[in-house]
């Protein structure tokens, strides 16, 4: 499992793209973290979220803060099934 984790605030690079159609043409299981959700007003992250669930279409999305620890049982049950 490939945890590909991006800043939220920033939403994807182009690095992030690059790495995520790379991920996509080696047929890798991943699931994307949007880190830093915490900096984020609630629409803000709403917005984000969108942004980003267009970019990248069906693949997982999880919300995530290591401030608040939003996310992180979400991720961990995502990695160990």
């Amino acid at each position: 499992m490939v945890v590909l984790i991006i800043d939220a605030n920033v939403g994807l690079t182009d690095k992030d793209i690059l790495m995520l159609n790379e991920l996509i043409k080696f047929q890798k299981n991943f699931i994307i973290v949007a880190n830093k959700i915490d900096k984020l007003s609630q629409s803000e992250a709403h917005h984000k979220m969108l942004e980003i669930k267009k970019a990248v279409g069906d693949y997982p999305i999880i919300p995530f803060s290591t401030k608040n620890r939003k996310g992180l049982e979400e991720l961990i049950d995502l990695i160990f099934t």
